[in-house]
């Protein structure tokens, strides 16, 4: 690719999903062989930066804590909120102040696990992550730290202390099934 910077008369602009400016710009000689090029290297420093966030969100969504896990849910039940009405629901359900819940959800923001956007004034607050990403991470992390990745402790656990519905013995039926349908089709 022309590492040379183009000059001549600004053909767009714009504004990328991270909030950077773009601008697109047209040379006299210009073909649209070099606006192509030039949008190629915006759209893949926009990909790279993408990963780049992404891979953060992963190395941080290792550290949740039971608190921010609370708040989290909450979330994803009755997004978006404000701090005041999370604070609300976490005083009369946990018997926390409202700086406890600001700092969860501040943390969390910092996390990438929430997004806040500023509605009248005041900001709302959303999940981010959907809670299905977010609940197999966490018990990918679950099984890869505390049964060093190994499933059967967690499912000797469920046979064992756990009270399993006739619907949710089918389902784990179903996934053993696939399980064993994937292994036989790897095999092959």
């Amino acid at each position: 690719m022309d590492t040379q910077p183009f000059r001549g008369n600004l053909a767009s602009a714009g504004t990328c999903a991270n909030g950077k400016s773009v601008r697109c710009f047209r040379t006299e000689s210009s073909s649209r062989r070099k606006k192509r090029r030039l949008t190629t290297a915006v759209v893949t420093a926009m990909v790279t930066t993408v990963v780049v966030l992404l891979g953060t969100l992963m190395a941080r969504s290792r550290n949740i804590g039971t608190a921010e896990l609370e708040v989290l849910n909450y979330l994803h039940e009755h997004h978006p909120l404000s701090v005041r009405e999370v604070a609300v629901h976490f005083s009369r359900e946990k018997g926390h102040v409202r700086t406890t819940t600001l700092n969860v959800m501040d943390r969390l923001v910092r996390k990438g696990f929430l997004a806040r956007k500023k509605v009248g004034g005041v900001y709302r607050y959303s999940p981010r992550v959907a809670k299905v990403v977010l609940l197999r991470r966490l018990i990918g992390d679950f099984v890869d730290k505390a049964l060093g990745g190994s499933v059967s402790p967690f499912v000797a656990y469920l046979a064992d202390e756990r009270e399993l519905s006739e619907a949710d013995r089918e389902q784990l039926r179903r996934i053993v099934d696939e399980l064993d349908k994937q292994s036989r089709e790897g095999g092959r």
